[in-house]
């Protein structure tokens, strides 16, 4: 199967939405892309997965999996797409899912939590993996130019594109590499 370069159409022959789920996300490129100083190994590549040409068949392997899980895969949007990467990363032919919502405390304090830790086959070392869904809303007016991020906001317009990639950038992936986190990492070397 050769998936298109959007999400428009994605597997409409697939009987299961799970499946049609996970084809959408091995179809759907990434909104954001952080660049910058500090580079973070991003979502894994089909290459990476291990299926860069057979994702029908491992769609249809993955049938019973998935039937066997129904109704379990959560109900809200954000705890779904999180338990799709976790059915993705255990089940592709080239990636283990090592943990999940790893918590990262320090003298009992949360300092965040690791949305996950995957390796692959040619690299034994924990790989941080953080994913997100949401729903923003474009304004045509607002603060910066018609491509800034801020013109992008959540329901309730307290949270923004801006907001969800600052947090991104400056929490949720560096605590992946402080020292605290690095002794918790260090179990699944």
């Amino acid at each position: 199967m050769t998936l298109p370069a959007t999400a428009e159409g994605v597997c409409d022959r697939l009987e299961h939405s799970v499946l049609r789920d996970l084809a959408w996300l091995l179809a759907t490129p990434d909104l954001i892309e952080l660049t910058g100083p500090t580079t973070y190994p991003g979502r894994p590549t089909r290459q990476e997965l291990g299926l860069v040409d057979s994702i029908d068949d491992w769609l249809a392997n993955l049938s019973s999996l998935v039937s066997a899980l129904d109704g379990q895969l959560a109900t809200r949007m954000g705890h779904y797409h999180e338990r799709l990467w976790h059915l993705m990363l255990d089940n592709a032919p080239n990636t283990r899912l090592l943990a999940k919502n790893l918590r990262i405390t320090q003298r009992r304090n949360t300092l965040g939590e690791l949305d996950m830790l995957y390796r692959t086959r040619d690299n034994p070392n924990p790989i941080h993996l953080e994913v997100a869904i949401k729903f923003y809303l474009g304004l045509p007016e607002g603060p910066g130019d018609a491509t800034c991020q801020s013109r992008w906001i959540g329901p309730g317009g307290l949270d923004s594109l801006a907001l969800k990639c600052s947090h991104l950038r400056h929490h949720q992936l560096p605590i992946s590499r402080t020292a605290t986190a690095q002794a918790i990492i260090a179990y699944w070397l």
